[in-house]
């Protein structure tokens, strides 16, 4: 009787969702709900994620008995994440899910049958996952994916595949990643996927071809030492990541790899540039954060010409070389955030037609810029400099930075902002000043900028804020812990602002204004105030309360709020 009345159910809210109604509900073990509610729910399912244009998911947990789990899961579901213990996945297991795409498993030590993944036509992202701090062990069969025609993401966390071999990969696949396994040599990847190394077409034609991977990710296997002279031959792989593992750069240039686009040597105890690899696969982009490195030399950089995108973030920096810039010549990304470059921002020499359009400077001390600092950087569009010590910023430290588009200051110790100081700024669109000190804004501090849509403002205590506003202002954040008070003597609107987030314990207007006018609002988000300070005094326009439900864009998270006396 209770499935009878689970699955007239089940057809009702089917039916529902049809008419293009979002629901969400809960079954035995399950969460199924319309991916749009995601944002909403994503609190009581962590371990589920999904990729753009899919609608349908269902996450189980707890799962023991996987057949009986499944069978309050609808048929047309799109993304399926299960977490639980099963020691066997059946032949056929997810059958009665054709139009499944992506499958998350979470089941600690498990076997996989023969056509466990049968009739699965349209997957493209599988993965088993242990979060666990030690392997688990994982049998595949020879041809467990060979019904995954379209599989393009295949991933192992936390698994060892040491009972596993020549496991057929379907010519789809372009990421490959097997992380926290128990991998102690590169040669192993052959035995397991032999269709990595390069050999004789299985087409017809039988000529030889190059397998390519645009990813892939073998990080967090701390054994992985060793590598065998051509062990990964012919190989074309866009990224390669080895985050967290012991290989040396000479050993890789034994792997026998044809080439690498993008090489991520994350936290791998590196104290010095890898240049021989960087020149030899003529790498474009290379990720060093976490490591060792103290010093760079000009003779360093000859061999990484090639770089457009460099990481050296969280090493221990204290200078650059004065080559640095006009060496690198194609360089368009520089993170060297989290070193110590500070307390004056000393840019080496630098072309006048730089590419570096993005620089990140965060965390490193900083507590002055001087004029001109970024002047050699006149293609420069992002400008990172939050967590530092700056106090003040001129508009001649800004100069020369005419395509800047976002400037990240938060996290800074600016009190007062110099009148002008944008001044040299005409294409700024995101400006980021949370974190910082100032308690009076003035909407005349941000001339200069023609476009800025993004602003994020936020101060310890008190935050007033002063009109004229910006006009192309698209979203608004504004922080404080006391109060935020808007002063306009004119109820001046906000006239584009469609995004607006409070954070603070009362909202107040000047005294002799009752009304804040945002005729384009579509999204209101308060934290720890409460929606009652729209009542009975209206601090925001009818018409603007009026919109933002026509959208359904309401959110709050309840807190203190003034007495309406107030």
């Amino acid at each position: 009787m209770k499935g009878l009345l689970f699955s007239i159910l089940l057809s009702i809210l089917l039916k529902l969702m049809s008419l293009g109604l979002c629901l969400a509900w809960t079954a035995p073990d399950c969460a199924i709900a319309d991916s749009s509610l995601l944002p909403n729910i994503s609190y009581y399912i962590p371990s589920c994620s999904l990729a753009p244009g899919l609608d349908f998911f269902a996450s189980c947990s707890n799962v023991k008995v996987l057949a009986w789990t499944l069978t309050a899961v609808p048929q047309d579901i799109e993304v399926l994440c299960i977490q639980g213990t099963i020691s066997i996945l059946p032949a056929d297991a997810f059958g009665h899910f054709p139009k499944l795409q992506i499958l998350r498993l979470k089941l600690g030590t498990i076997r996989i049958s023969p056509g466990a993944f049968q009739r699965l036509d349209q997957l493209q992202h599988l993965s088993f996952e242990h979060p666990g701090p030690c392997c688990m062990r994982l049998f595949l069969p020879p041809n467990a994916l060979e019904p995954l025609g379209l599989l393009n993401s295949l991933s192992f966390q936390g698994y060892c595949l040491n009972y596993s071999q020549s496991i057929w990969l379907p010519f789809s696949l372009s990421c490959l990643s097997l992380r926290h396994s128990c991998l102690k040599e590169l040669q192993e990847l052959q035995g397991l996927f032999p269709s990595l190394v390069a050999g004789t077409s299985p087409t017809a034609s039988h000529s030889p071809w190059l397998p390519f991977l645009e990813v892939l990710d073998l990080s967090a296997n701390v054994q992985l030492s060793r590598v065998a002279v051509k062990a990964l031959h012919g190989l074309w792989v866009h990224s390669l990541r080895l985050d967290g593992t012991p290989l040396s750069e000479l050993e890789l240039l034994n792997s026998g790899l044809f080439h690498v686009d993008s090489l991520s040597l994350v936290a791998t105890g590196a104290e010095i540039l890898p240049g021989n690899v960087t020149a030899y696969f003529e790498l474009h982009a290379l990720n060093l954060g976490r490591n060792k490195i103290q010093n760079i030399g000009d003779g360093d950089l000859p061999s990484c010409r090639s770089l457009e995108i460099l990481s050296l973030y969280a090493n221990s920096l204290q200078s650059l070389p004065t080559k640095f810039l006009s060496t690198l010549s194609q360089l368009q990304k520089l993170n060297l955030s989290m070193n110590k470059l500070g307390p004056t921002l000393l840019l080496p020499e630098g072309l006048v037609s730089s590419n570096l359009s993005m620089l990140d400077f965060s965390h490193n001390e900083l507590s002055s810029l001087p004029s001109g600092a970024f002047s050699s950087l006149p293609q420069l569009q992002e400008l990172w400099l939050s967590g530092n010590n700056i106090s003040n910023i001129f508009s001649e430290s800004l100069r020369g930075l005419r395509w800047l588009k976002t400037l990240d200051l938060n996290w800074s110790q600016i009190k007062v902002l110099m009148p002008g100081w944008l001044t040299y700024l005409p294409a700024l669109n995101s400006l980021n000043l949370l974190g910082t000190h100032i308690e009076y804004f003035s909407g005349l501090k941000l001339q200069g900028p023609q476009k800025l849509n993004h602003l994020w403002l936020s101060s310890p205590d008190i935050l007033e804020i002063y009109p004229p506003w910006p006009l192309a202002l698209l979203s608004l954040e504004a922080r404080a812990n006391t109060y935020i008070q808007f002063s306009a003597s004119s109820g001046e609107p906000f006239l584009f602002l469609e995004n607006l987030t409070i954070q603070t314990s009362y909202l107040l207007l000047k005294p002799s204004i009752n009304t804040l006018k945002f005729p384009s609002l579509c999204h209101l988000t308060l934290r720890g105030c409460s929606s009652s300070i729209f009542i009975p005094k209206t601090i925001i326009a009818e018409s603007s309360l009026a919109q933002l439900r026509s959208h359904s864009n309401f959110d709050s998270e309840f807190g203190r709020f003034p007495p309406s006396s107030e």
